[in-house]
């Protein structure tokens, strides 16, 4: 029989409803919901002195009850639905197997986009192109560093990855010659600004399976004002055709419409809206991640507009899925990605012990070979790890190093954070351009990603509750509306 002492100390996060309350374990990531006389009992047992917090509700609840219900938790504690410790980290491999690399195939960008983070625009830093010879040896890289891992994933990255086109087809065509060769299959992925999109493009992504992610911010005002072309003129017309023949081209599965938050735009029913209207299907918005002085930079006295802006999509994304779907319709739900990328990890785990496997199975290759452990690392001295040219030395040091330095569990302000297992610790690269420590994440980012993390309990709640059946095509979009193979999907990084 399950007491209240055997019991231990839970650790619960409590979202009261009228009816019921939703309760999500911060140790196991795992939700399910109680009735009001569940949400007073376990209240109670989180009290100091939960034996007399329990017995003070002897007026309301019947002794039965009460010791029926911590019976209940019993039962759930002993099959891991409920833990009252943190999940231990498994011992590491001293030399972690690799899956993804994201090659900067392209420095520059013909675009100006006011929030560039990479400085790849014409003012910015990079001008360099990938040559052959170097994607050609982060190819054996990747393969040579995959251990056991079968399918790998090239992400072709910039800058404007396209306007090094010739590179990406010779990679694709070495990776698969490679992959042939060594039992490996490749994956591939691009994240581009859509405007050097053609016929033949289209043509080499779809017969690859490549998965596309195309950044657009808004309709035209907004477009034009954050993401003009070098040349200063708006890019919004350029764009909206060559997305609109990519996105009749390849699977909806395939493709991801991305806008980007700034302190000037942050109306994500608008931004959602117009990208479902070009026709995408999986949308994700993000904050920009920028120094507290650039003119498009997030502060904190932003922060409630923006969970506010979060909140409002998400109640007309909620109506918007009761008035549509049910028996007999054909209909498919737009897959809002920063709520819905929470799902699996709600649904069946594993809790999350890093924010990313940035420097795991994750490596950024420069356009001139080095190595930095993801992308928005590049360029940081102390954190190149090396080249895909070699020699080795000291590579598997430094990526060790690092990967200690990221750990979740020695970030204090994550130790006492209720949606640590959810986030993982916040990206360690934000915590270090601008909090100035590797180990200190970034404040706005964390307020945002809690506020993202209370939303995917609750709508996972009720879509569970309310439409089960749309619960798999929320979770893992990329089975449905395409290529039947479960496995066309790039490897997401994160999971």
């Amino acid at each position: 029989m399950t007491t209240i002492s055997s019991l231990g100390p839970l650790n619960i996060r409590c979202f009261p409803g009228r009816r019921r309350s939703v309760i999500f374990d911060t140790n196991t990531c795992r939700v399910f919901t109680v009735n009001t006389g569940g949400s007073d009992i376990l209240s109670a047992l989180r009290e100091s002195d939960p034996e007399a917090a329990c017995a003070a509700l002897l007026d309301r609840y019947r002794k039965s009850d009460i010791d029926e219900f911590i019976g209940i938790l019993g039962w759930w504690k002993e099959r891991g639905i409920l833990s009252t410790s943190p999940p231990d980290r498994p011992e590491s491999d001293a030399d972690p197997p690799l899956s993804f690399l994201r090659l900067h195939i392209a420095d520059p960008c013909n675009m100006n986009c006011t929030y560039c983070y990479s400085g790849t625009g014409p003012s910015g830093r990079g001008s360099g192109l990938m040559g052959m010879e170097t994607a050609e040896r982060a190819v054996d890289f990747l393969v040579e560093k995959s251990g056991s891992e079968r399918v790998l994933s090239l992400d072709f990255y910039g800058g404007e990855p396209l306007l090094n086109f010739p590179v990406i087809e010779h990679c694709v065509a070495f990776a698969r010659a490679r992959g042939q060769d060594q039992g490996k299959e490749f994956k591939f992925s691009i994240f581009t600004n859509g405007t050097l999109l053609t016929d033949d493009i289209i043509r080499f992504l779809h017969e690859n399976r490549f998965e596309v992610a195309i950044s657009v911010d808004g309709p035209a005002p907004v477009q034009d004002e954050q993401r003009p072309m070098a040349d200063g003129q708006g890019s919004h017309g350029i764009v909206h055709d060559r997305i609109m023949h990519l996105l009749e081209s390849l699977p909806p599965k395939k493709t991801i419409g991305r806008a980007t938050m700034t302190c000037r735009n942050h109306d994500i029913v608008s931004m959602v809206a117009h990208l479902a209207d070009l026709g995408f299907r999986n949308i994700s918005v993000q904050e920009c991640n920028l120094p507290a002085n650039h003119p498009y930079a997030i502060h904190d006295d932003e922060i409630p507009r923006i969970l506010a802006d979060f909140d409002r999509f998400v109640d007309l994304w909620r109506g918007t899925i009761a008035a549509s779907a049910g028996p007999g319709k054909l209909w498919r739900p737009v897959v809002f990605l920063p709520v819905t990328n929470l799902f699996s990890r709600l649904h069946d785990g594993p809790p999350a012990l890093d924010h990313c496997h940035a420097g795991e199975r994750l490596l950024a290759v420069t356009s001139s070979g080095d190595l930095y452990p993801c992308h928005e690392f590049v360029g940081i001295p102390d954190h190149r790890l090396g080249s895909v040219f070699g020699p080795d030395r000291g590579f598997q040091t430094k990526r060790n190093e690092f990967l200690r330095s990221v750990r979740m569990e020695d970030k204090p302000r994550c130790r006492v954070c209720w949606a640590k297992h959810l986030c993982g610790g916040g990206c360690p690269a934000h915590a270090l351009k601008y909090s100035r420590d590797i180990r200190e994440p970034y404040a706005i980012g964390c307020d945002i990603m809690k506020h993202r993390s209370l939303l995917a309990i609750l709508f996972y709640e009720w879509i569970c509750r309310t439409y089960p059946d749309l619960l798999d095509e929320l979770m893992y979009p990329w089975r449905h509306g395409g290529w039947g193979d479960p496995e066309d999907m790039v490897s997401d990084p994160r999971r």
